[in-house]
This record gives structure tokens, C-alpha cells and sequence, in this order.
């Protein structure tokens, strides 16, 4: 199965103005779709729990 963004232009996302990387924050992808190969979905799922943590307000 294969896939075709309407935001993909020359490797990059008209829509985030940046280098495109399926399922990163703010890709319309985001939660609809994983990745075959497992490993690329444990990376994002990490990158997620990272930037979860890092939002975290210390007083």
C-alpha cells in the first residue's frame, strides 16, 4: 500500500514548511496510520514521550 499527500512538494510539507517525516507533529497522518516496520513506530512513539516529558513545569 502506498500513499500520496496533497501537502507533499519536492520532499517537503507545503502545510508544516518543513522537510516531510510521516506521522510528525502536526502531519495529517498523525494517529491515523503506524509504519510497517515496527522500529519507526517505537521512534515515534519516543520522540511523543519525550516531548511530553519536556512540556512538564517545574516550580
Amino acid at each position: 500500500m502506498s500513499w500520496d499527500c496533497p501537502h507533499l512538494k519536492r520532499d517537503e510539507c507545503i502545510r508544516l514548511k518543513k522537510v516531510c517525516r510521516p506521522l510528525q507533529k502536526g502531519c495529517v497522518l498523525e494517529g491515523k496510520v503506524t509504519f510497517v516496520d515496527d522500529q519507526l513506530n517505537k521512534r515515534e512513539e519516543n520522540k511523543k514521550s519525550d516531548s511530553a516529558t519536556n512540556r512538564k513545569t517545574t516550580i
